[in-house]
């Protein structure tokens, strides 16, 4: 079963559009994994050759995927932040052999759709999904993968209270987020998901639009269940995080929040030298007002 609502794909190539230039400058950050010079040990800790990026505007993005999608590299992270045209993307990517896959940035959404529409049925499962941008505006930007699902759906353009709605009904039928992203205004708040069916019965919990300081309440909460970190991450533009927690062993892992272009540059230089590397890297607000979550760990591939 596939329901659909906005979807989309690429393979080995990446499709973009042109838009209005920015009006603001954000220095990129480049963080990399595969020449460190404790590139031994890193394997040791199971940790896999990886690049990432933050800051990059999209003519960057696709220079990093024609590169790095060239060496063998696959996204297991992407996000698009900012209001337009001052929207960046930040993203991470792993060197590793996988299926085929299609992905897709500065896409509208009747781009994004119809980008799906000429895919899925050729069996190209979304992994990830991130929008920014206000309501009838957005910049989509996902991932999607011949990975064998054949049961999973994708929502976008949900209000808050359709999307805690749709989290209800997902979870009462058997199905699990995989990926989420919150856009829109403060005043129109849209919401697009990603579910497979919960086939392994995982344990996982949902958390809508909460503030640094009651979100740093849910963390503490959550992680005293035996296993729970966070799975998944969105910050909205107004620093407003919407989580998913559940239980997967990646070993040892950290997550951060409410971090600076400055603090992201100095955790990862920390969660390197302790053997871990960002597995998940989401970016909210435009220009000097830019935050990040992320959470390091040893593994991206659960055991």
């Amino acid at each position: 079963m596939v329901k659909v609502n906005y979807l989309v794909p690429i393979l080995g190539w990446l499709l973009a559009t042109t838009g209005a230039s920015p009006t603001t400058t954000v220095t990129p950050l480049v963080f990399k994994g595969p020449t460190q010079s404790n590139r031994t040990a890193l394997s040791a800790n199971g940790v896999p050759t990886f690049s990432a990026y933050a800051n990059v505007n999209a003519a960057g993005h696709q220079t990093n995927f024609n590169s790095l999608s060239a060496s063998g590299f696959r996204m297991i992270s992407l996000s698009a932040y900012g209001q337009p045209p001052n929207h960046l993307y930040a993203a991470v990517w792993v060197q590793r052999s996988g299926p085929g896959y299609f992905a897709i940035h500065e896409a509208s959404g009747s781009t994004f759709q119809a980008f799906f529409d000429a895919h899925a049925p050729n069996g190209f499962v979304s992994t990830f999904v991130t929008a920014t941008g206000p309501p009838g505006a957005a910049i989509f930007a996902g991932v999607m993968e011949q990975n064998g699902v054949t049961n999973w759906f994708q929502l976008c353009d949900l209000t808050t209270d359709g999307y805690i709605s749709q989290l209800n009904s997902a979870f009462a039928n058997g199905y699990i987020l995989k990926s989420f992203t919150e856009y829109g205004s403060t005043s129109e708040r849209l919401f697009c998901g990603i579910w497979y069916h919960n086939d392994q019965n995982a344990p996982s919990t949902n958390f809508v639009d909460e503030s640094y300081a009651n979100y740093q309440l849910t963390f503490n909460n959550q992680i005293t269940n035996p296993g729970f970190r966070p799975g998944y991450l969105s910050v909205s533009e107004d620093h407003l995080i919407t989580s998913e927690f559940v239980n997967t062993n990646v070993g040892s892992w950290v997550a951060r929040h409410g971090m600076t272009s400055s603090d992201l540059q100095t955790e990862f230089n920390n969660q390197l030298a302790a053997g871990l590397f960002p597995i998940l890297m989401q970016g909210g607000g435009t220009g000097a007002n830019i935050n990040f979550a992320a959470v390091f760990a040893q593994k991206d591939i659960p055991i």
